[in-house]
């Protein structure tokens, strides 16, 4: 038996064109990249945006959510010492 359903509307590429940050809009989901933006509105260290995303792991915690948006939207307290154990970050006003 043939299947007699014609779609009304065949998909094109423009339908799925639709940017990330739209989608984030429409949808209003928070990522946990945006949750530690506003979080640091203040400075915080590293121990303290971890607790924040219940995550024990420092190193993956910097390696994810915090390197890839230095200088972009964080930034560090003591940039000239980036190890240092007193280091917090915090959020780059636009």
């Amino acid at each position: 038996m043939k299947d007699s359903y014609t779609p009304s509307h065949t998909p094109s590429d423009d339908d799925f064109t639709s940017s990330h940050d739209e989608i984030q809009k429409k949808s209003n989901i928070m990522t946990p990249q945006d949750k530690v933006f506003e979080f640091c509105k203040s400075p915080k260290s590293i121990v303290e945006i971890a607790e924040m995303l219940g995550v024990n792991d420092r190193r993956w915690v910097r390696k994810k959510y915090i390197a890839p948006f230095i200088g972009i939207k964080l930034q560090m307290t003591i940039p000239d010492k980036p190890n240092s154990q007193n280091q917090k970050y915090v959020s780059i006003e636009k």
